[in-house]
C-alpha cells in the first residue's frame, strides 16, 4: 500500500474508488519499466488492496469493492524468470553436504536440516523450542509447530497459517538434534538447554551485537539468510540459492 497504492490513488475517499481507478493504476504497476515488477508481485499488491476494500465493505464505509479485475486486467501469474523455479530445488547429495559439511558451523547445519528435512519455516525453525521435540514418539520423532518468530515485528506469534503442525522427524534429523543437545548446543552457549530453551538460538556474540531487539536471541531471518548469502553459500562456491529453497525443496520431495 505504502509503496505502490497510496502515492497514485492515497487521495481518493474510500467511497470515491472506482474500479477505473484501479484498472489504470495497475496498468501503471505492470508497464513501469524502472521498477520492473514481478507478476507475482502484482498480485499480491491486489489481493492486499482487495482484502482492504473488503473489511471497508465489512466495516460499513463503503457499499460495493471496486475490486473486480481479473488476469485481463492483471496480466497472467507467471514467474518473472521462467527457469528459476526448476533450478531452486536442492540435489540430494547438495542436502547432506548443506547438513554436515564442516565448512557449515553446527548451528547453521541445525537450522538447515530442519527446514530441509521438517519443511518448517525460517520463521517457525526460530521458534522452535526443545520442548516441542518429541523423540519418545514412534514411529518416527515429532516436532510441535505452532508458532513463528516475525523478525520485522521482533515477536513471536502464531504460524502464517495459523495452524498446528505435528511433523515426523526424519531418522538423520533426529540424529542430527540428539548431537546439537548433546554437545553443540552447550558449547554454543555455555550451559545444558533446558525444556523451554530455543532449539537454535542466536549465538551469544551475534545476541550482544543486537541494537533494536531485547529479549530471547530469537533467530530471525535477517541472521538467518544473510549468513546463508555471505558466508556459507560462498564457501560451497555454489551458484546462487535462496536460504528459503530449503524448504521448497523439502515440499518438492514430498
Amino acid at each position: 500500500l505504502r509503496h505502490h497504492v497510496l502515492p497514485e490513488i492515497g487521495d481518493l475517499p474510500l467511497p470515491d474508488v472506482r474500479a477505473r481507478h484501479l484498472v489504470d493504476l495497475f496498468h501503471k504497476l505492470r508497464t513501469d519499466r524502472k521498477r520492473n515488477l514481478a507478476q507475482r508481485t502484482i498480485y499480491n499488491i491486489y489481493s492486499v488492496v482487495s482484502a482492504m476494500f473488503r473489511d471497508a465493505k465489512l466495516a460499513g464505509l463503503i457499499e460495493q469493492s471496486p475490486c473486480v479485475l481479473d488476469e485481463r486486467q492483471l496480466g497472467p501469474l507467471t514467474d518473472k524468470d521462467p527457469e528459476w523455479r526448476n533450478d531452486a530445488v536442492f540435489a540430494r547429495d547438495e542436502v547432506e553436504t548443506v547438513i554436515s559439511d564442516a565448512r557449515i558451523p553446527h548451528d547453521r547445519q541445525i537450522v538447515y536440516g530442519l527446514e530441509l528435512l521438517a519443511g518448517v519455516r525460517p520463521g517457525e525453525t526460530a521458534a522452535l523450542r526443545w520442548r516441542h521435540y518429541d523423540p519418545t514418539a514412534r514411529p518416527l520423532g515429532k516436532l510441535l509447530v505452532a508458532k513463528s518468530y516475525n523478525t520485522r515485528k521482533h515477536r513471536e506469534k502464531s504460524t502464517k497459517t495459523d495452524a498446528v503442525k505435528h511433523v515426523p522427524v526424519h531418522p538423520v534429523l533426529a540424529a542430527m538434534l540428539a548431537e546439537w543437545k548433546l554437545g553443540g548446543w552447550a558449547e554454543m552457549m555455555g550451559r545444558a538447554p533446558t525444556p523451554d530453551d530455543l532449539i537454535v538460538p542466536l549465538p551469544p556474540a551475534a545476541a550482544e551485537r543486537r541494537r533494536s531487539r531485547t529479549g530471547e536471541p530469537f533467530r530471525g531471518h535477517d541472521y538467518s539468510g544473510k549468513r546463508w548469502r555471505e558466508d556459507d553459500l560462498p564457501a560451497l562456491g555454489w551458484r546462487h540459492r535462496r536460504h528459503y529453497d530449503m524448504r521448497a525443496t523439502f515440499i518438492t520431495l514430498a
